[in-house]
């Protein structure tokens, strides 16, 4: 019997083989292999201490299996985000620290349902009082999405990308309670 009290309520229509939930131990592997096919960076030990702590402050697409061998029995991991473990900067803040969706899997809604899932987390750990607010940082390639996704965007010329440039990273904030 599955136990699904860990699958997030994600309104918005995904394939019908794919559920949001959030990020288990276990999944740890399919996660990497997510970011990795994406060209993100991972650090495997803290995403390990993220998918331990309580609540993981991660999420996962996962898709059912189709093939009944035994090895295969586990959800499948298509996509991924995981939070970040900085200091907020302003209560009821979290922020986004890596999102990717398997490429074949991509505009179907899996990305976005995940942001709705940081989204959810934000409003149920802000304090009370505090606005929830999402943010994330990211390269200018994936402005499109975070805009999709009802980021408010703002040009930082003080951000560096991975290969060191400044202005190449753009940096994101969205009301978690607006969407």
């Amino acid at each position: 019997m599955r136990d699904d009290s860990h699958v997030c309520d994600i309104p918005d229509a995904l394939p019908p083989d794919v559920i949001i939930r959030r990020a288990l131990p276990a999944d740890l592997l399919g996660i990497v292999r997510v970011f990795d096919g994406a060209a993100l960076e991972t650090d495997v030990e803290r995403l390990r201490r993220r998918l331990r702590d309580d609540p993981p402050r991660a999420f996962v697409a996962a898709a059912a299996r189709t093939d009944p061998s035994p090895e295969s029995s586990a959800d499948r991991v298509v996509g991924a985000l995981v939070l970040s473990d900085r200091p907020a900067s302003s209560p009821g803040e979290v922020e986004i620290e890596q999102v990717a969706v398997r490429r074949r899997r991509r505009g179907r809604g899996i990305g976005r349902a995940l942001v709705e899932a940081a989204c959810s987390f934000a409003i149920e750990h802000a304090p009370p009082g505090a606005t929830p607010v999402v943010t994330a940082r990211f390269d200018r390639t994936a402005r499109p999405f975070y805009e999709a996704c009802g980021f408010e965007i703002v040009e930082d010329p003080t951000l560096e990308s991975a290969e060191g440039s400044r202005g190449e990273r753009l940096r994101a904030r969205r009301r978690a309670d607006a969407g």
